[in-house]
């Protein structure tokens, strides 16, 4: 008798952000895989592994009481419009960051991101609709706000007055509730 093992639930999210500069200064800083922790309040480091710097190792920080990590290769690199990857070892994600000019001094950054969720994730948290909308709105949605605050400030862009959701404190990712 074959057993069969349960496929693990995958979470496809995609959040947008328009940001105040060009799309080759997105792109260029984006790129850039090792500042992407000053940006992702959830990730450790971002790691090159090849010459070419087409290979990386991603290290997250501690979520539920587990570290997770893994390798990625880059699939397309268009500058100034397309990063896509694909993980190869350790947490299974897929991901894909569009830039696309909206005028001058204005392009829209999307990002599509897809992962299998860790069985022990699964199990603490239960149904995929709660995983994705914490990482939509609480992960994803925070990072693109803070990167977009992040390469304001680099390219000396005065920020505007109202609040923005990035200017609240990031939570811990120990102490969040489901």
């Amino acid at each position: 008798k074959e057993i069969q093992k349960k496929k693990r639930p995958e979470v496809v999210i995609s959040s947008e952000i328009v940001l105040p500069f060009s799309a080759e200064i997105a792109f260029d800083s984006f790129s850039n895989l090792e500042h992407q922790p000053s940006w992702s309040p959830w990730l450790r480091a971002v790691e090159y592994t090849s010459a070419d710097r087409t290979e990386t190792i991603w290290k997250m920080k501690r979520f539920l009481g587990v570290s997770y990590s893994w390798n990625a290769i880059t699939r397309q690199l268009e500058r100034p419009n397309i990063i896509e990857w694909e993980s190869t070892k350790g947490l299974k994600n897929y991901g894909r960051v569009d830039f696309t000019e909206v005028s001058e001094n204005e392009t829209l950054m999307k990002l599509s991101l897809s992962f299998v969720v860790p069985r022990v994730v699964s199990k603490l948290v239960g149904k995929n609709n709660r995983i994705a909308k914490f990482v939509k709105v609480k992960m994803v949605g925070k990072s693109l706000k803070l990167f977009r605050d992040i390469v304001m400030e680099a390219e000396g862009i005065e920020k505007t007055k109202e609040k923005d959701a990035s200017e609240e404190e990031i939570e811990d990712l120990e102490t969040v509730d489901f």
